[in-house]
């Protein structure tokens, strides 16, 4: 047996009344115009955040450069000015994109923060490492033997 029908006044209602070939009730096609107009809305909201970035690129690309110009490029000046576009696209982004944006935004940050010059960064490769051996360790005690590196260290 099937789930209970829903009620008058609702999308699924007024698909059922087209479905059986009946007139749909005045308020399942209130609700049917509600829903249209709501995805129409999402819609025009997309195309407009669409349109802000274009229109935020754009000015961006125009202002760097005049006809006939050579670019240069100054990767931590573009990383600023893109964090700044992303700032100014933020303002106007409907909410479901924020998180989007936001992640760029970190991303750009942690860029910009990478080469901050830092001579106790760690390589990937050094990390791993470093982890393999407190992987070790930790295993070796809880085996109560002594961890490879102190075994090293005593030979």
């Amino acid at each position: 047996m099937g789930r209970a029908p829903k009620p008058c006044g609702t999308e699924a209602a007024y698909r059922r009344h087209l479905r059986a070939g009946d007139e749909p009730c005045q308020e399942c096609k209130r609700a049917a115009a509600h829903a249209r107009d709501a995805r129409r809305d999402k819609t025009k909201a997309q195309s407009r955040a669409n349109t802000t970035m274009q229109s935020l690129l754009s000015e961006v690309f125009t202002q760097r450069r005049a006809p006939g110009d050579v670019p240069t490029l100054d990767v931590r000046a573009e990383q600023f000015s893109m964090y700044s576009l992303l700032w100014k696209a933020l303002e106007q982004a409907a909410p479901r994109e924020c998180a989007a944006i936001i992640k760029e935004m970190r991303g750009l940050l942690q860029d910009l923060t990478a080469g901050s010059g830092d001579e106790d960064e760690m390589s990937l490769e050094d990390e791993v490492e470093e982890a393999r051996r407190e992987r070790e360790r930790r295993a070796a005690e809880r085996a109560g033997a002594p961890a490879a590196q102190d075994r090293a260290s005593t030979s």
